[in-house]
């Protein structure tokens, strides 16, 4: 194993353990087919938070890639009248993928759109 700060092609090679161990933590999710998972001391809270991070990815993954892209900007702190400026849409546009956006999953009923 090489040592940390020396010029290497190959970043395997360098803390190969932690490498192994989150590529074997990263498996584990993909068979579970989760996003990711909490671990905490208290059970419930791990059931908890988990449930709401698969929720979470589920809306995201549902979303259009144009109503991902409005709902990125609200978050930066756009409002919506500028994200209209931005995208050069019409507002009602901005309005309608941002209500889609935010119920799609119960809107759709789990349906694929």
């Amino acid at each position: 194993m090489e040592k940390i700060g020396v010029a290497s092609k190959d970043i395997r090679k360098l803390g190969g353990e932690v490498f192994k161990k989150a590529d074997e933590r990263i498996k584990q999710l993909k068979k579970k087919d989760m996003f990711c998972e909490w671990v905490f001391k208290n059970t419930t809270e791990n059931e908890i938070l988990n449930s709401l991070s698969e929720m979470s990815n589920e809306i995201v993954e549902r979303m259009t890639p144009y109503q991902r892209e409005v709902c990125q900007l609200l978050e930066r702190g756009l409002t919506q009248k500028e994200i209209s400026k931005w995208l050069e849409k019409y507002p009602q546009s901005i309005s309608y993928a941002v209500k889609r956006g935010r119920g799609r999953s119960s809107d759709q009923g789990g349906a694929n759109n």
